[in-house]
């Protein structure tokens, strides 16, 4: 009967590693990555417009402009899009598709990155032409797009085989960090705590050892192999996805990015505009979560962003796709939707009784700042 159950456990491994080694090297785990999604599909895309609230001809900016899919759903609706990208590849894209909007000034594209949005803003021709300084509403999209996922010269994927480049810019400065630097410059701590706190790899210092023992890796398919051959073949996907997630958001400064965004948001959208932010790890959400979570017992206390009621969260919980999007989307699978509303802060406290009594409890870093804004 032992002999039985051990005769059966060698045949199930033997066919499942038969099954996998079948198939081109590079095509192994391509079935499990995000990179099966087609590149203007928009994950949630309806969802994302009931938050924003559309209202026509309000000005919207979609920070990751991408493929264009959400921008189309909010020009659909009567909004109007500033749209923000730094692939140029994108930039590129998208402006073929959506050029009639464009040109009826509904559409104006922007090639840089979310974290300059209160700069780019401020030279936005459709915003001069209104003479406004706030928009609407802002979306952001985080992650990857399936375009850069498919295209193997960027080096983002794991199924494909290409360069160690990872940079979301294609054409950024030459001297920029790139994944091969990582990979092949590093020490072992270094390594193994990129790979643990952005992938959240709990084998960093293992896999770290081993990246370092196998250098020098010059591409992604050489780099997936030797991750590969000390991973068990049930975590290999989803090792190799936390290990080029981390690769890539230390390459591209994406947390910084979103942290400083996250910061300064609020002085770009009007009192009563929306936030809405779609993420796909919990090192992003997190962050989302902190900032629209309320922060003190008393809405008309002004301190700053840090420790006031900024935002009004529009739903308790994050939303996360339906089953069937999850099914037709692939990329959608591990998505998180937030949504808040800014608070008109400045209007509240000088409606307050106790406005006396509030500015009398602030120090004079926050009185200064109310002073700065109300004269705004």
């Amino acid at each position: 009967m032992l002999f039985i159950i051990v005769f059966s456990m060698l045949f199930r491994h033997f066919y499942t590693y038969k099954h996998l080694l079948s198939r081109p090297r590079y095509e192994t785990y391509r079935s499990l990555t995000s990179d099966a999604y087609s590149y203007h599909i928009p994950v949630m895309r309806d969802e994302c417009c009931d938050g924003l609230n559309i209202v026509k001809d309000g000005i919207y900016v979609d920070c990751t402009l991408g493929g264009g899919g959400h921008t189309k759903a909010i020009l659909d609706r009567g909004g109007k899009v500033i749209g923000i990208d730094q692939d140029p590849d994108a930039i590129k894209r998208t402006t073929e598709l959506l050029q009639n909007y464009i040109l009826d000034g509904r559409l104006e594209i922007l090639q840089t990155n979310f974290r300059y949005i209160t700069d780019s803003l401020k030279g936005s021709k459709m915003l001069l032409e209104v003479n406004r300084n706030k928009v609407d509403g802002v979306l952001m999209d985080l992650g990857i797009s399936s375009y850069q996922i498919d295209e193997a010269t960027r080096g983002f994927s794991f199924g494909k085989d290409g360069p160690l480049d990872m940079r979301m810019g294609k054409n950024s400065n030459s001297n920029s960090l790139t994944a091969f630097t990582i990979i092949n410059q590093w020490d072992a701590t270094a390594l193994a705590n990129c790979l643990y706190e952005f992938g959240e790899e709990k084998r960093s210092r293992i896999i770290a050892r081993e990246i370092i023992a196998s250098r020098p890796l010059n591409t992604t398919g050489e780099l997936e192999q030797v991750i590969s051959r000390i991973t068990h073949w049930k975590e290999r996907s989803k090792t190799l996805a936390r290990c080029f997630q981390a690769l890539r958001i230390v390459v591209n400064d994406e947390i910084n990015a979103l942290d400083e965004t996250l910061n300064s948001i609020h002085t770009c959208i009007r009192p009563g505009g929306r936030l809405v932010v779609l993420s796909y790890h919990s090192l992003e959400d997190r962050r989302i979560k902190q900032l629209m979570k309320p922060k003190t017992d008393n809405p008309d206390m002004f301190i700053d962003n840090k420790d006031t009621n900024i935002w009004t969260p529009v739903t308790k919980k994050a939303l996360i796709p339906s089953e069937s999007e999850v099914e037709n989307n692939r990329r959608a699978r591990s998505a998180k939707l937030r949504i808040a509303e800014i608070n008109d802060i400045l209007n509240n406290l000088n409606k307050s009784p106790n406005t006396g009594d509030n500015k009398k409890k602030m120090g004079a870093k926050q009185l200064a700042k109310l002073q700065k804004k109300e004269e705004l």
